[in-house]
């Protein structure tokens, strides 16, 4: 097993033994500014660099200087969900996702974003303080300061996720996954529409108008004079709450294989990969392209808004935006 060092309290462990996963441990920030140069040392001195070579290729997450990935690949394989799933399927990723979603969805962007119900807010807000998501004091303060950066964590928490996925993978001398540029047809030969959509008698037409409006919100949004309007934490409330959430449902499966996969404890399945719930999402193969595609909004952004980069600290770097949501909740340990 590789294990990568990278500060007194923050660990990533990925693996390079044929047969083997890796399993991801940390505290906040995760990866982060991490040195990418140490880590691809670290990784070129296991199976990796015999396997795929040492030259560093941009699959996902432009703009980030934590690039480790050797090769790029559209199709996901069942090799590299084999390395995958046993990460972010296990008991303490299920819950971070799902909590932090439970706080930002469930508590933070409350209202006209994501409109909830009195009940669930308070149960909502019981669970999340029965978690010790939230501080002892100044809870509604917390959470004011959280909204005002929510869509830019909603962009960073999902990539730290891609960056562990990519670690995992390149460890295990596997290609990381590349980006849709644009959303797929929904016939088409890699990634198509679940196949319970497109069933005879089935809601094809329905399929085919939401495809459509997908792909034309997709356009609209990429559009350089409307991403200079918003800020990213404009951009990433207004993806995730409308067309992040429409691929999800796009792609997520029937309700009989959903029932099929995830019968008992969900936080506790080693099948469920629910594409409607968040302890299961991230699970599903579809998931990965789901969002190293929304992700790809955050260049687009950087690009029409003249910056080249984005860090935790850009420490004078030019053309450099500093994120200012960086929202993860309590990471897996």
């Amino acid at each position: 097993m590789l294990v990568l060092a990278l500060t007194a309290d923050n660990y990533l462990y990925a693996t390079a033994q044929k047969g083997l996963t890796g399993l991801f441990c940390g505290k906040a920030p995760v990866i982060g500014d991490v040195d990418p140069v140490a880590i691809n040392h670290l990784l070129d001195m296991q199976t990796v660099a015999p396997k795929l070579g040492k030259k560093v290729v941009e699959c996902n997450i432009p703009g980030d200087s934590f690039q480790v990935c050797r090769k790029c690949q559209d199709k996901i394989t069942e090799e590299q969900m084999n390395v995958i799933r046993p990460m972010v399927a296990s008991y303490s990723h299920r819950l971070w996702h799902d909590t932090w979603h439970l706080v930002i969805d469930g508590l933070v962007n409350v209202g006209p974003i994501n409109p909830t119900e009195p009940e669930e807010l308070k149960e909502n807000f019981d669970r999340a303080k029965s978690l010790n998501l939230l501080p002892a004091k100044d809870i509604e303060l917390y959470l004011k300061k959280l909204s005002t950066t929510s869509g830019e964590s909603f962009f960073y928490m999902h990539r730290q996720m891609i960056k562990m996925v990519n670690l995992e993978l390149t460890a295990n001398g596997l290609p990381c996954i590349s980006s849709w540029q644009t959303i797929p047809q929904y016939n088409d030969e890699t990634w198509p529409a679940p196949i319970w959509l497109q069933e005879p008698g089935g809601i094809e037409a329905n399929l085919i108008q939401d495809h459509k409006d997908m792909t034309m919100d997709a356009v609209a949004k990429g559009k350089p004079e409307y991403l200079r309007s918003l800020t990213l934490h404009q951009l990433g409330n207004e993806l995730a709450y409308n067309l992040h959430r429409q691929l999800h449902d796009f792609y997520t499966d029937s309700e009989a294989e959903v029932e099929r996969k995830c019968q008992g404890n969900e936080y506790k399945s080693p099948t469920c990969d629910s594409l409607s719930s968040n302890v299961s999402s991230q699970v599903n193969r579809h998931f990965w392209k789901i969002h190293t595609y929304i992700d790809f909004f955050i260049y687009k952004w950087l690009s029409a808004n003249d910056y080249k980069i984005i860090s935790e600290n850009c420490n004078g770097k030019e053309k450099c935006y500093q994120w200012k949501g960086t929202y993860l909740g309590n990471v897996p340990q």
